[in-house]
């Protein structure tokens, strides 16, 4: 196998290493991609959407509607069609010419590792040293001391074994400092991979690596994880399959054309229930896009999330990320996750309200409850919490039933308030993603109105003869 210009043996290792040493070479990375060949899906996917096509089609012309109406219906299908034909034509044949698979048994050499890189899976170096050791304190570095530098003021953590002082960097950081803030003074390796490129750790960390921590958090279960991490990687399974999207593109632009058009014709009640599908099944593709895993680049990925997510779904993105960010950085954790965090209705961890397990973890307020470090404030129980979480399993599915409206306010609160927010789509899509959410009110407004009034139906003109 050819790395970085040279020839070496592949080598079959019982565990993946994710701290083995690395050379010390400055030269630049030869990015080598991989991926597990896929079944072809290229005519499932045709058929599948000339299959929808003509569901459309059908469903059109069997409705007793203006021919001008049939034809602003066809003509944007016979469109979708056409593109996504193209699409998942050209989406397997990239795949095919990926197919530069390695050995089933073959692992990383020593010094190397599998990322992510662009949807698909690059073996890199697995340490790329500064081209300046002026920063580098020459010394190692235990955790303990990292531990002191928690703040954003003095922020350093821990990358497979290798510390860094990222303190310049917390302001510019594109995930805002929110995220930056929880990993302050800890190990944030596998967090870290989660959200970066390979790039990342070739061309942003060196400028900030200061030394080597010999005791960072190591323990089996980490090992294991981080070794199934690494046969994910090399099987390709983390790669981005195209053609996946295209067709979930396909069925939910059929969801929604065929929600809206039940709607304005006989069965709004079919039409109800096709819009709530979409906007369920839509939630995914969001997720998706939220984490820049369709297009790989946050810029499109959130421009297109924005667009086509705000106005068909409701729910700003930008919201969204700054939320689910921080969620996956601190997953359930009780005074840092927002997406566990529901009170005064919701208790979904005992720790929420048992002030016992709050002092064993060093929570626990003075006055009880703990402090959110997403929203900014003490999340304490009290007496409407007390009842209104007593009585949740009773009040779930109702709360349920109006929860989706909360989620519009918060969209517009938060683009309200995008001038003191630090994450770099908050400020740029702040105006787009307000007409967005504006035009989703505005046609949803229009759908509802068009609906029929509840009553006997009005009396028929009598038949003239």
């Amino acid at each position: 196998m050819a790395v970085d210009g040279k020839t070496i043996s592949s080598s079959s290792i019982d565990s993946i290493d994710t701290k083995s040493t690395s050379s010390t070479e400055s030269s630049s990375t030869s990015f080598i991609p991989f991926s597990k060949p896929l079944k072809s899906n290229a005519l499932f996917g045709s058929i599948a959407s000339f299959a929808l096509f003509l569901i459309v089609i059908c469903t059109i012309n069997s409705y007793d509607t203006s021919n001008a109406t049939k034809l602003g219906l066809m003509i944007p299908s016979t469109i979708i069609l056409l593109i996504a034909l193209y699409q998942v034509q050209k989406a397997e044949f990239h795949e095919v010419q990926d197919q530069d698979v390695i050995d089933s048994k073959q692992h990383p050499p020593p010094g190397y590792i599998y990322r992510e890189q662009d949807g698909r899976t690059v073996l890199v170096k697995a340490f790329h040293p500064p081209k300046s050791n002026r920063k580098v304190l020459g010394r190692p570095i235990p955790m303990s001391e990292v531990n002191k530098h928690n703040t954003l003021s003095s922020c350093w953590v821990v990358i497979e074994s290798r510390v860094y002082d990222i303190t310049p960097y917390v302001t510019s950081h594109p995930g805002g400092w929110l995220p930056i803030k929880d990993m302050a003074g800890l190990d944030c390796t596998d967090a870290f991979a989660n959200y970066h490129p390979a790039t990342v750790y070739e061309k942003l960390l060196p400028g900030f690596y200061i030394g080597d921590c010999p005791d960072a958090i190591d323990s089996d279960f980490i090992r294991g994880h981080r070794s199934i991490r690494q046969e994910l990687l090399r099987r390709g399974l983390f790669n981005t399959n195209s053609s996946f999207y295209y067709l979930k593109i396909m069925w939910f632009l059929l969801l929604f054309l065929s929600a809206v058009f039940f709607t304005l014709t006989t069965r709004p009640l079919l039409g109800a229930c096709l819009m709530a599908g979409f906007w369920q099944q839509l939630a995914f593709l969001g997720h998706d896009i939220g984490h820049n895993a369709i297009f790989h680049s946050k810029s499109l990925d959130t421009m297109f999330g924005v667009v086509f997510g705000n106005t068909l779904g409701g729910i700003s993105l930008g919201w969204w990320k700054r939320s689910h960010n921080v969620h996956h950085v601190v997953c359930n954790s009780i005074e840092h996750d927002p997406d566990i965090q529901h009170m005064p209705i919701f208790a979904v961890d005992p720790g929420i309200v048992d002030q016992r397990e709050l002092r064993e973890a060093g929570t626990l307020g003075p006055d009880g409850g703990f402090w959110s470090t997403y929203h900014e404030k003490w999340i304490r129980p009290d007496a409407a919490s007390r009842l209104l979480v007593g009585a949740q399993h009773y009040l779930f599915y109702p709360v349920m039933m109006v929860a989706r409206f909360n989620l519009y306010i918060q969209g517009f609160i938060f683009v309200a308030t995008s001038w003191k927010q630090d994450a770099w789509w908050a400020k740029r899509f702040q105006k787009l993603e307000f007409v967005t959410l504006s035009l989703f009110l505005t046609w949803l407004t229009l759908l509802v109105s068009s609906l029929p009034t509840w009553g006997p139906p009005p009396p028929r003109a009598p038949a003239s003869l």
